[in-house]
């Protein structure tokens, strides 16, 4: 799948809401197995209704796996929404301090073109304006 074209005057390439979140800073929903949307809620309550029937089932080594299934997979899911918060932490990070390296760049630049300009004019300063030379009356 293409990324989606920026709007004029914005970097960097543009990703699927599934991919970067919604513009309001909230994670973007997933489809589920049937084509619905799969939120957080949404998932937990599933997930409770999977360990609810599985309750319901007769006691027996069926039912101990598909205990322990559910219960890894929500250990697992938590595990994972960690590993995403810590993943935004970086990638929030790496921002930043690409602002502030630009930031750096920039004026760097312009110390060198003030520098050079120094040099070039030598060490009496700058050349006078031309037709600020003073009149010689006399």
């Amino acid at each position: 799948m293409e990324p989606e074209p920026r709007p004029r005057g914005q970097r960097g390439p543009r990703f699927p809401d599934y991919v970067r979140g919604q513009a309001d800073g909230r994670r973007s929903e997933s489809a589920g197995p049937n084509g619905e949307k799969m939120d957080e809620a949404s998932f937990q309550r599933k997930l409770a209704e999977l360990v609810a029937e599985i309750g319901t089932l007769p006691a027996g080594k069926g039912r101990n796996d598909l205990e322990r299934t559910a219960e890894q997979v929500q250990q697992r899911h938590a595990e994972l929404r960690t590993t995403v918060a810590q993943l935004q932490d970086s990638i929030d990070y790496v921002r930043i301090s690409l602002k502030y390296l630009l930031f750096d760049l920039e004026a760097t630049r312009r110390e060198n073109k003030a520098l050079r300009r120094m040099l070039e004019d030598g060490p009496d300063g700058p050349p006078p304006p031309p037709g600020s030379e003073p009149f010689d009356i006399g």
